[in-house]
């Protein structure tokens, strides 16, 4: 059991940590002005999102899901299913929107260049999701840690 719930910490620790550190990177190159800085950042991000912290994402619903069959805690646990509910979203967010979204804007970036506004516009919008998808993850951090409902 606990290197089931080693696998599901450690897949939790590298998808926050991925989701903080993602949102340094952008906010970083956001605060440069610079329009093409924040595309080549922001793609770069996006891409790197949508593999490393799906997959993140899915270990953690795996191995959590695991955990709760093998253990006392249940699904009707409020920090359980917020944890699942977060996991669900981040994985459908990462492989629905995230990826399709990254796909236009790299086409409009071909196309037009890195300083077209609507890519920049819609970038911006995928930077919203990833801020909504930060909080989501926080929030369900601070219930698994403090175990409310348990």
């Amino acid at each position: 059991m606990e290197w089931i719930l080693l696998a599901h910490a450690l897949g939790g620790a590298m998808w926050f940590g991925g989701q903080v550190y993602t949102e340094g990177l952008v906010a970083s190159a956001a605060r440069t002005g610079d329009p093409e800085t924040i595309m080549t950042v922001g793609l770069r991000a996006a891409k790197t999102s949508q593999r490393v912290l799906g997959g993140a994402a899915l270990i953690t619903l795996v191995f959590g899901t695991w955990i709760v069959f093998e253990s006392v805690y249940t699904f009707e646990m409020i920090f359980v299913t917020v944890g699942f509910a977060v996991a669900v979203i981040g994985i459908a967010l990462s492989r629905f929107i995230v990826k399709p979204k990254t796909d236009e804007i790299e086409a409009i970036v071909a196309e037009r260049g890195p300083t077209d506004p609507e890519a920049l516009a819609k970038l911006k919008g995928l930077g919203n999701i990833g801020h909504a998808m930060t909080l989501l993850l926080t929030i369900a951090m601070i219930l698994m840690v403090l175990k409310v409902g348990a």
